[in-house]
């Protein structure tokens, strides 16, 4: 297990890992941001943090942590981070996996 850990943290810096294949019931993630399954919408990189979390919430519940300021990271309890640079969703990360532009807070 730790060594599993391990090499997922290597390659995490050398390669893009796959997508896992949904979050939830109706949401996937994809490259450009998380896809609503069936309904051809996403909720897509550059959306206002606002509307980004409202439309994850819709689907995930009340996020259980919410932490930074000019990189803010929003938290569900499924695991599925989303992060935002200044009002715009830039990144996901989930089951460890991400795409977009994750920032540290």
């Amino acid at each position: 297990m730790i060594r599993r850990a391990l090499i997922a943290v290597i390659l995490s810096g050398c390669a893009t890992v796959a997508p896992p294949d949904q979050i939830s019931a109706s949401l996937v993630p994809a490259s450009a941001g998380i896809d609503v399954a069936g309904t051809g919408q996403e909720i897509g990189f550059g959306r206002h943090i606002d509307g980004a979390i409202a439309a994850v919430s819709s689907f995930e519940g009340a996020p259980v942590s919410d932490t930074g300021t000019t990189c803010r990271v929003v938290g569900y309890a499924s695991g599925l981070r989303l992060y935002f640079t200044g009002n715009a969703f830039s990144a996901w990360s989930y089951d460890g996996a991400t795409a977009g532009e994750v920032c540290v807070p």
